[in-house]
């Protein structure tokens, strides 16, 4: 299963804002256990730390941390992805056509003949205004 917050850096987070508190876990297993929570019920690296920090003197319980965090969830939670609300809206993009094919609105001049600067002289389609 993959989780927004790697081990590691949940247990370095408890050390980090808890490590004073009443209770602390005084084993690096016990501190896996409270980690290994946090990792779970958090989605960000932010929320843990929100979460974390609305303790006061006592180090928290598994349930205490499990409901901080589940409180405070909405606040941290992101939003539908902009790709999926743009495809929502727009369909699936399309790729874009690199063929040349077609002619200049303006002069009637075949795309790659104008790119390549071959046409005559006399549009000014690629001049910049």
């Amino acid at each position: 299963m993959s989780f927004a917050i790697q081990q590691q850096v949940a247990a370095g987070l408890i050390t980090f804002h808890l490590a004073g508190f009443r209770g602390y876990p005084n084993s690096e297993a016990g501190l896996n256990v409270f980690a290994r929570c946090l990792q779970e019920c958090c989605v960000s690296v932010e929320h843990a730390e929100g979460v974390l920090k609305s303790f006061d003197l006592e180090f928290p319980t598994l349930r205490d941390i499990i409901t901080t965090a589940t409180t405070m969830r909405g606040k941290y939670e992101v939003a539908v992805s902009p790709l999926v609300e743009w495809e929502k809206k727009y369909g699936k993009p399309e790729p874009f056509d690199t063929s040349m094919e077609g002619h200049c609105l303006c002069c009637g001049r075949p795309w790659a003949d104008i790119l390549a600067r071959t046409a005559p002289v006399g549009c000014n389609c690629l001049q910049k205004p």
